[in-house]
């Protein structure tokens, strides 16, 4: 009893969780860029601040060394301190403007594809404008753009179905006597299809067919 507890124990525990997400690098382009790019940043910044605060120790230790100096070492030590907080403070506010490029360049590109989806919520195929030349995440941008000229190919080709079915409905309708009625409501159904269909993706519609619809006699 025992063994067979610990065997399906053993077994749980070898058997690799599949939704965990291991691969961090996905995007290796996108990513390995602004990995570069922080990184290279916070290391300069590291650098300039060492050598500042070393070159002012420097100075200071060597006065005291030579006596060149007249003033209290405590006044020295809070100029040192002064002057690192004045440029840890310069240093944080060209990080925070420089992070404001940069997630420009990302939260742009992420607001323009919020307002294409939710042109889609509401039935619309949106009309996908190009990013700027600095832009991130194009590749994402790209595959939604030929999603987005896939699926107005379709509603096109669908609106000119409709057009030919609207056509010769019409022509039945005035060629037949006793399915007017029906045939009639037929074509104002599919007007209004026809009508749904080019709405969702911004075309101009044909008036000819809805004329011919309000032309067609109705009898009881």
């Amino acid at each position: 009893m025992n063994t067979n507890t610990n065997n399906s124990a053993m077994g749980k525990q070898s058997t690799p969780n599949r939704n965990r997400r291991t691969k961090y690098i996905i995007n290796p382009a996108f990513q390995w860029k602004y990995i570069s790019i922080v990184g290279g940043g916070v290391f300069v910044a590291a650098c300039l601040m060492s050598t500042v605060l070393y070159g002012m120790v420097y100075y200071q230790a060597r006065e005291r060394l030579l006596h060149l100096s007249q003033s209290e070492p405590l006044q020295n030590t809070y100029g040192i301190l002064i002057f690192a907080g004045a440029f840890a403070l310069l240093m944080a506010v060209g990080f925070a403007a420089w992070t404001m490029i940069l997630t420009h360049r990302i939260g742009g590109p992420i607001h323009v594809m919020m307002n294409y989806f939710a042109d889609l919520s509401n039935s619309k195929i949106p009309r996908v404008r190009p990013l700027r030349a600095k832009d991130e995440l194009k590749s994402f941008h790209d595959s939604f753009r030929r999603a987005a000229d896939s699926l107005r190919c379709d509603r096109e080709a669908e609106i000119k179905m409709v057009d030919e079915v609207l056509q010769l409905a019409n022509q039945a309708g005035s060629s037949t006597d006793g399915s007017k009625q029906s045939m009639t409501e037929l074509v104002t159904k599919l007007t209004d299809l026809h009508l749904h269909l080019a709405n969702s993706i911004g075309a101009e519609t044909n008036t000819t067919a809805s004329a011919s619809t309000s032309d067609a006699p109705v009898t009881a």
